[in-house]
């Protein structure tokens, strides 16, 4: 395999942004409960299943997405099987970053065409101030590291919809792609 041909591949670009990652953020599965860990396991002991919908009351506040019902089922999980263990909640954490940082390769490289430049993008992305403060809180990191996750593959989708060749049921016509590939 050329070197070229290496720097082009997709499981080079998440070996090298999940080694970046996993240096970085390792620090982190050393770390113990934060505050909102804390809050939620008391919830986990002392009401039970019921913690899963916290202050969620009717149809609407489902609608303003009070209570973040899937974080709360995923620490649900983590809280019953390892209690007062933070490791697996920052390995998730770091997990969930990787796959959002290659996520943002894949979108960088569809806007750039260009495999370095995306790869350098996701870096910074890995690495950046904002993304540190959402993955060193894991508990956190469910939510708004996953939320990205979720934002990053829909308009990987929407690109792919785009660059397909379906027809448009509206106008009858077929989809252009979003650019010219040179």
């Amino acid at each position: 395999m050329k070197i070229t041909s290496l720097l082009k591949s997709k499981l080079f670009a998440f070996l090298v942004l999940a080694f970046v990652i996993i240096s970085v953020f390792w620090g982190i599965t050393d770390t113990f409960y934060q505050q909102d860990e804390w809050n939620g396991l008391g919830l986990v002991f002392s009401k039970g299943v019921e913690s899963i919908f916290p202050g969620i009351f009717s149809p609407i506040d489902l609608l303003l997405v009070k209570g973040r019902i899937l974080s709360s089922l995923i620490f649900y999980f983590f809280a019953t099987l390892f209690p007062l263990q933070n490791m697996q909640l920052a390995i998730l954490a770091i997990a969930l970053h990787a796959t959002g940082a290659f996520l943002v390769f894949l979108l960088a490289k569809k806007l750039v065409n260009n495999t370095l430049l995306a790869l350098v993008g996701a870096v910074f992305f890995a690495v950046n101030a904002v993304s540190h403060g959402a993955v060193t809180w894991p508990v956190i990191a469910i939510s708004t590291v996953g939320s990205s996750i979720l934002v990053f593959a829909s308009i990987l989708s929407f690109f792919k919809f785009l660059e397909s060749t379906r027809t448009n049921s509206i106008r009858g016509t077929r989809s252009k792609p979003l650019y010219k590939r040179s």
